[in-house]
């Protein structure tokens, strides 16, 4: 059993009194950029100021005291979650204002600022934060202890597609695009753009729209014809009754000019025809490079495949950067759910990257790969040759970054932290006996686990429990740690359990009074993901709706309660199973839930609908594996 540790706080000599932070996101790459300014009060001579901070990277930061600029070294101690700004100069007595700019991810686990699916809208994210217990050193940098209290001014930025909400006043708004958009505004500018008109067409309506190349023909050596078309894209694949048309800023690159755009437009009718120079004959050709322009891409086979083939290539080679590689994984996988393209055209995609060294575009694999979980469980296809193809994907990363961090943190970028605990928790998922031996044998011993890859040690150790005492150890770790991210991670650890018994033993221990019902959300919202056990879930909460509802997870009207209920209500691909929850919640109506509820309904029925489109294909790609 692991040692009681020591909890470490923050120095006494400086303390904030307000943060005014700028976070600009990016919800198709999940990173997100900080500018971070905080007002400090110092009480004692210092030439260091610490904060905590776990899963981000600072770029740089500044102190400004009395008109003199300090420059910060940066330094970190992982194991306090604790990042250090050291100075060459004495911080003396009295107020000053430390500034930093600093990147994250947006990620999947609950923790920071995180992402989670819109249900109203499959395929697509909205991102939310979650402070508590110590998460709030996930989003920024800071004092993250609550006894330190604090103003906050915070800016987002993003586009004006999405709906920004705040449990505060909001002070002011007003229309300031990401860079992304920045960008994509000042190539249209110097294309010699209407940008103002260009820009209506996506401001007063909804939805975004798919260009599909119809066709591609070689005129000459250098020259090649594309006959466009435009169209609405909707993951139900309904028709457009409005019949929308959006004026597009398409920009395309080639294999022979991959970092130079060689032709740019915009499109406004319905179908065009356009005749492209520098297109060489066999080359592939890349529309909307780095995703600036909010559309989906449909390609013809044979260029998807030469995009596959540059994909593969681009580490080494640079052919497509690492945002286009994101957004082709993106684009591929929207195209899938709604059937504009085969499934199989994004597992051939993915299965090119296993050379991939970008923890970013990992992470948006591995994301792809958990949306399609449903449909490739409710295919029933072979468990073993699906396990075969993501072991073939992620082995050649997993082993280049290693199981074990090195003994100094700063012997590694923060980047790879993030890498390693990623690929850690898949080969975990997978089976993988190295891995599955390393995070027992550090769960079970007295060794502390490096916090770096905490998370993902302890989930993986769940995953491969095949008995209720592993999950007792998980639980004791809890009880006899004072180290709040820790009693965090084992909570959440214990909704990845696989079997039903233990799963079943993991749910009475959260459910047993021992646990805060608050906390409980971390540990169900892992069990939402489980579409294996997506029937044993609704069962258990169907026989124990009145024992749910009595207040053991909150009282019902709550928000604990009806994140919970979500947990119960999402795992399945059924429309079977749709209907049997829809009939319970007309004989149990529960307040609050409905509007849930109906998304949840909406995404099963995407699932479903897309697990009998691609069924049988589905299954005859793993067995030819």
């Amino acid at each position: 059993m692991m040692d009681k540790k020591k909890f470490n706080p923050l120095p006494q000599n400086v303390r904030p009194s307000l943060y005014q932070l700028v976070i600009d996101s990016d919800l198709e790459t999940f990173l997100f950029a900080g500018k971070l300014d905080i007002t400090l009060t110092v009480s004692q001579e210092t030439k260091t100021v610490i904060l905590n901070s776990a899963s981000l990277t600072v770029d740089s930061a500044k102190l400004h005291q009395n008109g003199a600029n300090l420059d910060a070294a940066i330094s970190y101690k992982e194991e306090d979650e604790q990042v250090i700004f050291s100075f060459n100069e004495v911080v003396k007595v009295g107020d000053a204002v430390l500034k930093i700019d600093y990147k994250g991810v947006i990620a999947d686990d609950l923790k920071g600022f995180y992402r989670s699916p819109d249900t109203a809208h499959p395929g697509k994210f909205c991102a939310a934060t979650q402070f508590e217990p110590v998460d709030a050193r996930r989003a920024l940098p800071c004092f993250d202890e609550p006894a330190i209290k604090a103003q906050f001014e915070v800016t987002l930025i993003a586009d004006k597609q999405y709906t920004l909400l705040s449990n505060t006043n909001q002070v002011t708004s007003e229309d300031h695009p990401t860079d992304k958009t920045k960008r994509a505004l000042d190539c249209s500018e110097a294309a010699g753009l209407d940008v103002q008109s260009l820009m209506t067409t996506w401001t007063r309506q909804t939805g975004f729209p798919m260009v599909t190349i119809e066709e591609s023909e070689q005129l000459t050596p250098t020259v090649r014809r594309f006959k466009l078309s435009q169209s609405r894209h909707l993951d139900d694949a309904s028709p457009d009754e409005l019949e929308t048309l959006w004026q597009i800023p398409i920009r395309i690159v080639s294999q022979s000019s991959p970092q130079r755009l060689i032709y740019q437009f915009v499109m406004r009718s319905r179908s065009e025809t356009i005749e492209v120079n520098g297109v060489a004959p066999n080359e592939w050709v890349h529309f909307n490079p780095d995703f600036l322009g909010f559309y989906l891409v449909k390609y013809p086979k044979e260029n998807l495949d030469l995009l596959r083939k540059a994909s593969e290539l681009s580490v080494k080679e640079e052919a497509l950067s690492p945002e286009s590689r994101m957004s082709l994984i993106f684009e591929l996988l929207r195209l899938s759910v709604s059937g504009a393209s085969p499934v199989t055209n994004l597992l051939d995609f993915l299965s090119a990257l296993k050379n991939e060294e970008n923890s970013s575009v990992w992470s948006v694999i591995v994301s792809s790969l958990g949306r399609l979980n449903a449909v490739l469980v409710g295919s029933q296809c072979d468990p073993e040759k699906v396990n075969k193809f993501k072991l073939n994907l992620f082995e050649k990363a997993a082993q280049t970054v290693g199981l074990k961090p090195p003994d100094n943190a700063g012997d590694e970028s923060h980047l790879t932290q993030i890498l390693r605990s990623l690929l850690l928790f898949q080969m975990g998922k997978l089976g993988h006996k190295p891995t599955v031996d390393y995070c027992r044998d550090l769960v079970e011993s007295e060794r502390p686990i490096p916090p770096s890859i905490r998370d993902s040690v302890l989930k993986t150790y769940v995953f491969n429990a095949d008995g209720a005492e592993q999950i007792d150890v998980v639980v004791n770790i809890a009880k006899n740690s004072s180290n709040l991210e820790e009693m965090v991670a084992c909570g959440t650890a214990l909704g990845y359990a696989q079997t039903e018994h233990v799963a079943l033993h993991a749910i009475e221990f959260l459910l047993s009074g021992n646990v805060q019902s608050s906390d409980t959300i971390y540990s169900f919202r892992a069990f939402a993901t489980n579409y294996k056990l997506g029937n044993f879930l609704w069962n258990f909460f169907e026989n124990n709706f009145d024992r749910l509802s009595s207040g053991v997870c909150g009282s019902p009207d709550s928000m604990t309660f009806s994140s919970i209920l979500d947990s119960f209500t999402t795992p399945h691909y059924s429309l079977g199973q749709m209907e049997k929850m829809d009939a319970f919640f007309r004989k149990h109506p529960v307040d609050g839930f409905n509007r849930k509820f109906s998304q949840n309904k909406e995404t099963i029925a995407l699932h479903a609908k897309c697990i009998e489109r691609e069924q049988t294909k589905l299954k005859a790609y793993f067995d030819s594996l």
